[in-house]
């Protein structure tokens, strides 16, 4: 995803270690772009939670809000694949 590496990925929400935590606020709705392979889908989530990772990272809990048919059905395949990986 463009905020980092996807740690945990689910229908309703993303685990993401970020590089940088500076642009991140706990309770903000962010649009964040996500990609598996050559698909994409961009996504609006809201930040849940934030912790310190590093000296300037931070990981993050997202929770995805209004999603389109298109991005719901994407998180479910990319979710269920995610599972296999785990």
């Amino acid at each position: 995803c463009d905020l980092g590496a996807v740690l945990d990925l689910s229908r309703s929400g993303a685990r993401v270690r970020a590089a940088s935590a500076e642009s991140l606020n706990e309770g903000e709705v962010i649009a964040v772009s996500l990609r598996w392979g050559e698909e994409r889908c961009a996504v609006s989530a809201r930040v849940v939670w934030l912790a310190p990772h590093g000296l300037r990272g931070a990981e993050a809990g997202l929770e995805f809000t209004d999603l389109s048919e298109h991005a719901r059905a994407m998180l479910q395949k990319w979710a269920e694949r995610f599972a296999l990986w785990t």
